[in-house]
């Protein structure tokens, strides 16, 4: 995600459309063809909002965000 924000593809109105129209996957027809529905459900849910997508610019954001998939995938909360 954060490559994506370093080329500035957030930038552009019709890669966010984009994202809004990769939602279907959250519908249980196509959940199936995800390997991990979860985090990827997730972070396309945060994508949706403009401010995380300025966010994940920082390391810190980043860091966070691999420590609760870390933390998650150890089944830590």
């Amino acid at each position: 995600m954060q490559h994506l924000a370093i080329l500035k593809l957030y930038d552009d109105p019709q890669f966010v459309e984009y994202l809004r129209y990769l939602r279907y996957f959250e519908s249980p027809q196509y959940i199936t063809y995800l390997r991990y529905p979860a985090p990827t459900l997730k972070a396309l849910e945060l994508l949706q909002e403009e401010q995380f997508r300025k966010d994940i610019l920082s390391p810190e954001v980043v860091a966070r965000l691999m420590e609760g998939g870390i933390n998650a995938s150890m089944g830590e909360t």
